[in-house]
């Protein structure tokens, strides 16, 4: 429940992350990329907890989602924090950019449509998009 089971997803984020660290190292690159890999990382619990939660169905599943994804979605906002404190340039606008695709992609989630076209499009033009 805590990791993703899609494997190509590991290398959708991983890359983009290692790349832009290996081509331009930054603490705010670093948050950036830390964010990614909490991103990715919270959208399983966070797609369990309110899908169950849209159901009206409070599962121990769903406890253990909504404790984990609030831990990861605490730390992502953490690295926002810094990569916007630490950048160089308006960090935030790339977020501004980024959150309708991730929020299409969540709602599709929950409703558990997350392998139409249309989800399956914007999470992976969220993630380069954001790392840009």
């Amino acid at each position: 429940m805590a990791l993703p089971t899609e494997h190509g997803g590991w290398g959708l984020t991983a890359e983009p992350v290692l790349l832009g660290l290996l081509v331009a190292p930054s603490w705010a690159g670093a948050a950036i990329g830390g964010g990614a890999v909490l991103a990715f990382l919270a959208r399983t619990p966070t797609k369990i907890a309110l899908g169950d939660l849209r159901r009206r169905r409070v599962l121990s599943r769903t406890r253990v989602a909504g404790a984990v994804a609030g831990v990861e979605l605490t730390l992502l906002l953490a690295c926002a924090a810094v990569a916007i404190n630490d950048a160089t340039g308006p960090a935030f606008v790339p977020l501004v950019v980024v959150g309708p695709l991730l929020v299409v992609e969540l709602a599709y989630d929950i409703r558990s449509r997350g392998r139409r076209l249309v989800p399956e499009l914007a999470g992976p033009w969220a993630l380069p998009a954001w790392l840009r």
